[in-house]
């Protein structure tokens, strides 16, 4: 059965780009009531899109506006297409609005959240793939592998926020990127990863285990960096990375995972299985199984 002594970082194409989380400010020239940017976001959602490079528009799947101080009750629940009738009484409890949609090319969710009383939208959803970005940034003839992804994902998400000011009718205003989440996989299984749990290392700021969950993981690890992201990894080899403000934070997170794993590899804390090796190994142990798995 092979056994490896280390595993070098992998190309940084295998990075899977998963959630972003955006905030900016609306503001008009003059005030706008809520009956007037429902109004806006059902114009937006009756037209064509512009021609941009990524992303022509937010496809409005549902509109709901929720009551006061209440996320969870709505006042309104519309599907942004036909026109809307608002009594005086459901406009007095209105308070912040929750937008659906989806972007128009790709068909990536995109979810909006705009409180009334500080004018600010929170935008949140799937960014694009990596191998995307990256062509969207030799586009413009970007040698560098890392830059051009960083490029990709900036103009992805320059066309999100206009579609947003577009949709609200609004100014546009600085945007900032509170968080993206990233995941790579090893491509291996790990054999005794709860161990990494209590392996210190340089890069590693915490970290603890969790034990395993009914139907879910068998035993998960959760790091936390010195830049401030958090890795979550499990016996499968497949790490999430959170809390990341920019692509070269995801980069980098790869990268000194992957130190500190030959570290735990090279001083026989944990070893690495190949998936089939993995598979054999679980069924030997679980005779129930056998039969049910070919090789």
């Amino acid at each position: 059965m092979e056994r490896l002594n280390s595993i070098e970082t992998p190309n940084i194409l295998n990075i899977s780009l998963q959630m972003f989380n955006s905030m900016t400010e609306i503001e008009w020239k003059e005030g706008k009531s809520i009956v007037e940017i429902l109004n806006n976001i059902h114009e937006y959602n009756m037209k064509d899109g512009t021609s941009q490079q990524i992303v022509n528009k937010l496809k409005v799947s549902r509109v709901r506006v929720s009551e006061k101080g209440k996320l969870g009750s709505y006042v309104v629940d519309w599907d942004g297409h036909e026109g809307i009738k608002i009594s005086d009484e459901e406009i007095e409890k209105m308070g912040s609005i929750q937008i659906t949609s989806t972007t128009e090319p790709g068909n990536l969710n995109i979810s909006l959240l705009y409180y009334m009383k500080t004018q600010r939208l929170k935008i949140s959803g799937k960014l694009l793939d990596t191998v995307i970005c990256a062509g969207i940034g030799q586009e413009q003839h970007i040698e560098d592998l890392e830059k051009c992804i960083s490029y990709g994902i900036q103009v992805y998400m320059e066309n999100i926020y206009d579609c947003c000011f577009s949709m609200f009718k609004s100014i546009k205003k600085t945007c900032e990127m509170k968080l993206m989440n990233g995941m790579f996989d090893i491509g291996y299984k790990i054999m005794n990863v709860e161990s990494m749990s209590v392996k210190k290392h340089e890069y590693i700021t915490y970290s603890e285990g969790q034990e395993p969950e009914l139907n879910g993981r068998m035993f998960s690890i959760s790091l936390e960096l010195k830049n401030n992201t958090k890795l979550i990894l499990d016996h499968t080899g497949k790490v999430q990375i959170f809390k990341a403000k920019k692509f070269e934070d995801i980069v980098r997170s790869m990268k000194e995972f992957y130190k500190y794993m030959n570290i735990c590899i090279e001083e026989k804390v944990i070893t690495l299985k190949k998936t089939i090796e993995h598979q054999r190994c679980y069924v030997a142990q679980n005779t129930h199984l056998r039969g049910k798995y070919k090789y």
